[in-house]
């Protein structure tokens, strides 16, 4: 009897092991599948983050390479203003300078004019007052 007993719980034990590393070899299988599947998960991830990164150095330099463009247009623009600007502020001087040597020109020809006018009427009251002096004569 105790020979039976032993070979029940032999079989008990060998069953019961069996069983054991069953359930260990499963639950491994399935750990393994998880941690397979958050490393295919961990690597998508990084992959996806890798492009979007080099998308996003791309835009960064398509825009820096815009910004500068547009920065030498502006900078090449404000130049010519500028020398556009000079040029029309030496042609309003010299432009300036010519007025005021013609308006010295008109005052010296008016008091010309004022002083021939002023002999022209001098003469003609000289006149007059001859002519109003033979008169009474």
């Amino acid at each position: 009897v105790r020979l039976e007993e032993a070979e029940e719980i032999r079989g008990n034990t060998v069953a019961e092991h069996r069983g054991a590393v069953y359930a260990f070899e499963t639950s491994s299988k399935d750990a393994e599948e998880a941690a397979n599947a958050m490393v295919a998960e961990h690597l998508e991830a990084k992959r996806s983050y890798e492009e979007r990164l080099k998308e996003m150095a791309i835009n960064h330099d398509a825009i820096l390479t815009e910004h500068q463009a547009t920065r030498s247009r502006l900078e090449k623009r404000l130049k010519e203003m500028t020398i556009n600007h000079d040029d029309m502020l030496m042609d309003h001087q010299a432009t300036h300078s010519r007025q005021e040597e013609r308006m010295k020109e008109m005052v010296i020809q008016h008091k010309g004019t004022a002083t021939e006018h002023q002999a022209i009427y001098s003469g003609l009251e000289e006149r007059l007052k001859e002519e109003e002096a033979a008169r009474r004569v």
